[in-house]
């Protein structure tokens, strides 16, 4: 995480430091960090794929019937980054290894010192697999 904000290198260092699935996004979109515990749900190792770019969400989640695609920008993870609210909700989920797999996603809008809006921080919860 090259000259990344200090309140991202805190939190990458507590999330290595959980057993929970935890990613953080920038305020682009980009997830820039997980742990290991989401690697198993993302299906991709983090010391393998790097950041991973927003785009690469893109038809990759489904709502709770899998009926309907969810859009990139309505995904929770980068819909948190207009706003300072938390947002949460279950999806089902294609993983990187092209797994279907239904996820709760909880995203807490990442807020620095001077109220600089810098990402999220995404809790993962695997359901069903």
């Amino acid at each position: 995480m090259p000259n990344q904000e200090i309140e991202f290198i805190l939190a990458r260092q507590l999330s290595e430091y959980l057993s929970s699935p935890i990613a953080l996004v920038d305020h682009d979109g980009r997830m820039i960090y997980y742990n290991e515990s989401a690697e198993f749900i993302l299906g991709k190792k983090f010391n393998e794929s790097g950041e991973i770019d927003s785009r690469e969400w893109d038809e990759r989640f489904y709502d709770e019937n899998r009926t309907n695609m969810i859009k990139m920008l309505d995904l929770p993870f980068l819909k948190v980054l207009s706003g300072r609210s938390i947002l949460e909700g279950e999806y089902w989920m294609r993983s990187f290894e092209e797994i279907e797999q239904k996820v709760r996603v909880i995203c807490i809008p990442l807020v620095g010192m001077a109220q600089r809006e810098l990402g999220a921080i995404v809790f993962l919860n695997l359901l069903q697999r």
